[in-house]
């Protein structure tokens, strides 16, 4: 649910890491004690997935800072709570929710189904957001409508279900895709929280240097199928 948010944020047209202070508004607002960055960082994890490195939480509290949602006391911040009251999660949350517990109880479905593989809906959600995370490329491939390529598989089941899943989605469920596309949106953006200044993201990229590495290069060589290098 915390990915496809995210990409409803963007959408609005926030600065990047503006999108990130609800969820940290949020946490404050849970605890309603001082907490240092490492508590922060542990309820971002733990309530919405998110695995943000510690010097960004300390940049997404000093953007809360400014907004009057904590005070920082050298390195211990308290919650205002009269500021945060205006700072619950918007409507949008409840929509996304629902169309989170629709894909994870339709994954888990199809696992019992096709695999005979019991699971449970916070299994079904965590191994479709590690999924995501892990092929967002090849599947932002696929959402756009681009080359067919077979989406990459390892050796693990969970993996395998969840590939063998969206090849369905994709196929014969409009609804999901739709989600789907807003989950590797959000994955997407929440990558670029581990670059070294993610404030930054706003600037333009001139002069830059991109590099490649083993596994695309192997693909755009043709050396792993003519599908994979396709897209490549």
């Amino acid at each position: 649910m915390a990915l496809s948010y995210l990409k409803a944020q963007w959408n609005e047209g926030r600065s990047f890491l503006d999108n990130f202070v609800p969820y940290v508004a949020e946490c404050l607002r849970r605890r309603n004690v001082a907490v240092r960055l490492e508590d922060v960082r542990e309820d971002l994890a733990e309530h919405f997935g998110l695995e943000i490195p510690l010097h960004t939480v300390g940049e997404l509290l000093g953007r809360a800072a400014n907004k009057g949602l904590v005070v920082d006391n050298e390195g211990l911040f308290i919650p205002q709570a009269g500021s945060l009251a205006g700072w619950a999660m918007p409507d949008a949350q409840a929509e996304m929710s629902r169309c989170q517990t629709a894909l994870t109880e339709r994954f888990a479905a199809f696992a019992q189904r096709r695999f005979s593989k019991e699971l449970t809906v916070e299994e079904a959600s965590a191994a479709i957001d590690a999924y995501v995370e892990d092929h967002a490329v090849p599947l932002m491939l696929r959402v756009r409508g681009g080359p067919d390529s077979t989406l990459p598989l390892s050796l693990s089941e969970t993996t395998v279900m969840v590939a063998a899943f969206i090849e369905q989605v994709f196929e014969s469920d409009p609804e999901c895709f739709g989600y789907l596309e807003r989950v590797v949106q959000g994955s997407m953006l929440a990558s670029a929280l581990y670059l070294p200044d993610p404030g930054s993201i706003t600037r333009k990229f001139r002069k830059t240097v991109v590099y490649l590495d083993t596994p695309f290069v192997l693909q755009l060589l043709g050396h792993a199928g003519s599908r994979l290098e396709t897209p490549a």
